[in-house]
């Protein structure tokens, strides 16, 4: 995490539960589909 905190000028945290991570990401991207369709 600091390799990729120091080399993206971005703050870096490491998730206790990854796997709620991606539900919870992919689920607040696809209230906003929207912004992503026709974007090929």
């Amino acid at each position: 995490d600091k390799v990729i905190s120091e080399e993206t000028k971005m703050p870096v945290l490491i998730a206790e539960d990854p796997l709620d991570c991606v539900a919870i990401g992919t689920g607040k991207a696809l209230e906003q589909i929207h912004l992503f369709k026709g974007k090929n």
